[in-house]
C-alpha cells in the first residue's frame, strides 16, 4: 500500500507556497528552457522531410533520401508516384 499524499499546508501557514512566486518561478524556468530551445539547432540530415522530427528509426528509401520509417510508411500507401523529398 502507498502511504496517502500529504496535504499541503494551508494558504498562510508557514511552509505554504505563494501561488504568485510559484508562478513567477515557472515562467522564469520556462523562458529560460524557451531559450536554450531556441539555439539549440538540429541537422537537416537528423531531421524527417516528411515529418519535420528528429529521426528516430530512420530508413533510406527507394529515392535513396532517409526519412522516419513512421512517416514513410505512412506516405506509401497514399499512391503517390512521386518522391516525397524531391516531388520527381
Amino acid at each position: 500500500d502507498e502511504p496517502l499524499p500529504h496535504a499541503p499546508p494551508a494558504a498562510g501557514a508557514p511552509g505554504a507556497a505563494r501561488p504568485e512566486s510559484d508562478l513567477l518561478r515557472h515562467r522564469e524556468e520556462l523562458a529560460a528552457l524557451r531559450d536554450v530551445l531556441s539555439r539549440r539547432q538540429v541537422p537537416d540530415s537528423l531531421t524527417c522531410p516528411i515529418s519535420c522530427d528528429i529521426m528516430l528509426h530512420p530508413v533510406v528509401a527507394g529515392d535513396g533520401h532517409t526519412y522516419e520509417r513512421e512517416a514513410i510508411e505512412d506516405w506509401l500507401p497514399t499512391g503517390a508516384r512521386a518522391a516525397p523529398l524531391t516531388r520527381e
